[in-house]
């Protein structure tokens, strides 16, 4: 039993440390704990219905500890192993024969068995990564070690004193393993934390037994509770395995939360600045062709979408700065619509306006080629296109503005194309 017990705590090591070696900024990995409340009951395969009629589900207590992985393009499938702690087993009530002797009523057949299980939940996450609400669906093989509880026998007598029996399932007609299956559904909601997003959840399980729960003693007849119950040499010719309904609550913390030493990178500022002029070698008989200047960007400096992630994961505020995409989001000529290789940026962007919950005003700009009233209507109809995709992606809409320039605010001159190409961008700026 702790052999085994050993190899499912490294198996569970095993899974958490691959994990983590695939995580990323938005993070796929998840620590968390879960309890709840467990249905039971007991299924027989040789019973006569008469006489054993009457058998109760039971409540019992059930918690764990768990390593969620997110993964695929959406993060839409996940694995969950995980090792929890609980209780099965059932009763029959008003059993109608003479287990306990003549004259015994109200006889009443317990198990309380713990056990100590591996599971492997594989999940299926419905709806956008970036929403806040993901209902999901999950089935699981589920490995029982049994490590405590009893079974007992007990009834009133005639003279009405209490009758009863109780065994140790170290010692009673209870195997030591326990292999079944589950399936349910849950919700997550996804919460800010870290740089990253944690989340709480609920979730219903049902669980069947796969295996005879009875040890081999009992199929016997040599079991500690067939010689102190029944006629001498009786044997079991059925089964007795265990059926369960689990509702529980989940919290859960992403793994970047533990990466306080993790190596940081050095942010580096995109400033525009006028280049200085090359040196004129004199005497040179050929004229010396001048040098683009660059006019310096006035007001807060720009950042892009990496420098501002890699600030919030150290924990620095970012509120008031700009982030400026200029190849990162297209759009075709003289048209307002994203082209389908600025989704992935976009989608990058959104999430992190998520976590970050702060206000933002996006801000479109045009070269000066076209007229002004054209600029300013592009520029306008491609901010608001920019903040529509975010909208669709889970960006609170009440957090986010647009403002529109036109090619009123160059930041390079608009005599070179890689001028105008840096002149036709879309600005985010974090407000205070």
């Amino acid at each position: 039993m702790r052999k085994t017990l050993i190899v499912a705590l490294l198996a569970l090591a095993v899974t958490s440390a691959v994990a983590q070696e695939n995580s990323s900024a938005e993070s796929r990995v998840y620590l968390g704990v879960t309890g709840g409340l467990r249905l039971n009951h007991l299924r027989f395969s040789d019973l006569d219905g008469e006489e054993y009629n009457d058998r109760p589900w039971t409540t019992a207590a059930v918690f764990g500890v768990f390593v969620d992985y997110e993964f695929g393009s959406s993060r839409q499938y996940g694995i969950r192993p995980e090792i929890d702690y609980l209780r099965r087993g059932g009763r029959i009530s008003d059993i109608d024969n003479e287990l306990l002797g003549q004259g015994v009523t109200n006889q009443i057949y317990s198990v309380k068995a713990n056990y100590l299980d591996f599971r492997v939940p594989l999940m299926y996450n419905f709806l956008s990564a970036n929403s806040r609400l993901r209902p999901y669906v999950m089935v699981a093989p589920v490995f029982g070690i049994a490590v405590g509880g009893n079974i007992e026998l007990k009834g009133i007598q005639a003279d009405g004193d209490k009758a009863s029996y109780k065994v140790d399932v170290s010692r009673a007609n209870m195997a030591s393993t326990y292999f079944a299956f589950s399936f349910g559904a849950g919700l997550k909601y996804y919460i800010p934390m870290a740089g990253s997003n944690g989340y709480v959840g609920i979730e219903a399980l049902y669980e069947h037994g796969l295996t005879d729960t009875y040890c081999g003693r009992e199929k016997k007849g040599n079991s500690d509770v067939n010689l102190a119950i029944f006629p001498e040499d009786y044997e079991v010719n059925g089964s007795r395995k265990f059926n369960g309904f689990e509702f529980r609550v989940t919290f859960a913390v992403p793994l970047s939360v533990f990466n306080v030493k993790e190596k940081e990178e050095p942010v580096v500022e995109v400033v525009y600045e006028e280049p200085e002029p090359e040196p004129i070698i004199e005497p040179e008989p050929e004229p010396v062709q001048e040098v683009e200047t660059v006019p310096e960007f006035e007001g807060t400096p720009c950042h892009t979408l990496d420098q501002i992630i890699a600030l919030m994961q150290r924990g620095e505020n970012v509120k008031g700065l700009v982030i400026c995409s200029v190849d990162d989001v297209n759009f075709d000529f003289d048209k307002s619509e994203i082209r389908q290789e600025s989704f992935e940026y976009l989608d990058k962007l959104a999430m992190t306006l998520i976590r970050m919950n702060s206000e933002v005003e996006v801000k479109g700009h045009t070269d000066d080629i076209g007229s002004d009233e054209v600029n300013e209507r592009l520029s306008r109809d491609r901010a608001k296109a920019v903040v529509d995709y975010l909208v669709e992606k889970g960006v609170d809409s009440g957090k986010i503005t647009y403002s529109y320039y036109g090619a009123r605010r160059p930041i390079a001159t608009n005599e070179t194309v890689e001028g105008r190409r840096l002149n036709r961008r879309v600005e985010i700026e974090i407000l205070q």
